[in-house]
């Protein structure tokens, strides 16, 4: 499968002086494109990159990552087996939200064809932006810890399987707290497991000689 991360190289080098949208425009370090397997099971995507992230040229490399690490090693993932990488491919100023018109611009240009190159069996979007991508019109909170199938006119047909934000884990209160997300993340980490334990075992779906991006 070297051809596919040869092409997934190509791309990151391509990205590098991006400027589709104003994200690039707004004093980054650099762009932070992806990390992990190509091809892979599963492809974890986040919203965008905060400050080390910036700084590292990597995702989730903060505190996020660790909690992201911890959260998936609570049911035997191993976040380094998969790929991950964030919606918008520029730490936004002051860490906002990235606008619609900016994810579009990413979405377009950059994430459809690293899903492409991924060709992930299972995508599992981390918080309500990277879920409303992939699942447009959707309320985050009626889809969390179940399977979907995207919908998305740029990205269709896809399996996915939205969760809380590591950051929001994060910030959340005490374990005791009935608002507390993290034990009901960690209930939908065990139907994600349950769903993939379910899956046949995984082969790429489409040959890389016939991968066009």
């Amino acid at each position: 499968m070297s051809d596919l991360v040869s092409v997934m190289e190509t791309l990151a080098a391509q990205a590098d002086g991006c400027v589709s949208c104003t994200l690039g425009l707004e004093g980054r370090r650099q762009v932070v494109w992806g990390r992990g397997r190509v091809p892979a099971r599963i492809l974890y995507v986040g919203e965008a990159p905060g400050e080390k992230e910036d700084r590292q040229g990597e995702p989730f490399v903060g505190p996020s990552g660790e909690m992201l690490v911890r959260m998936l090693a609570s049911v035997g993932l191993d976040l380094d087996k998969g790929y991950v990488l964030n919606v918008a491919k520029c730490r936004p100023r002051n860490n906002r939200t990235p606008l619609p018109e900016e994810i579009e611009a990413c979405t377009r240009r950059w994430l459809r064809r690293q899903v492409a190159l991924v060709q992930p069996h299972v995508v599992v979007t981390l918080g309500a932006v990277a879920t409303s991508v992939f699942l447009p019109g959707r309320r985050f909170r009626d889809v969390r810890g179940t399977l979907q199938t995207s919908s998305s006119e740029i990205l269709p047909e896809l399996s996915v399987f939205p969760l809380y934000h590591p950051a929001a884990l994060l910030r959340a209160p005490a374990w005791e707290d009935p608002s507390d997300p993290k034990p009901r993340t960690l209930r939908d980490l065990r139907v994600l497991r349950g769903i993939l334990n379910a899956m046949p075992p995984y082969t790429p779906i489409v040959p890389p000689e016939k991968i066009h991006v």
